[in-house]
């Protein structure tokens, strides 16, 4: 597996888990369905698509302002890019 799939794939990992907490989801089917589209994605393009989903999703109505700026502070205490540069497809 080339490096940047498995960098893509990790930090897409991290990403789906840490958005997964937002979810109204007591038996954890929102991350549960992320992760195994991430896990079995073959380039980094499929997983970035998955990622980029997730970023629209968020930056829905569904997501409380407050939800989002929390998730916006677990990124940063991770050092992982921000939802905008998610959003636009930069990130590893």
């Amino acid at each position: 597996m080339e490096q940047s799939l498995t960098e893509t794939r990790e930090f897409g990992l991290t990403f789906a888990r840490l958005v997964a907490g937002l979810a109204v989801d007591p038996h954890g089917y929102f991350e549960k369905q992320y992760v195994a589209r991430i896990e079995n994605a073959q380039s980094t393009e499929e997983i970035k698509g998955v990622v980029v989903h997730l970023v629209h999703w968020i930056e829905s109505p569904v997501i409380s302002s407050q939800e989002r700026d929390t998730l916006k502070r677990e990124l940063d205490q991770l050092n992982l890019p921000t939802l905008e540069d998610i959003g636009r497809n930069n990130f590893p």
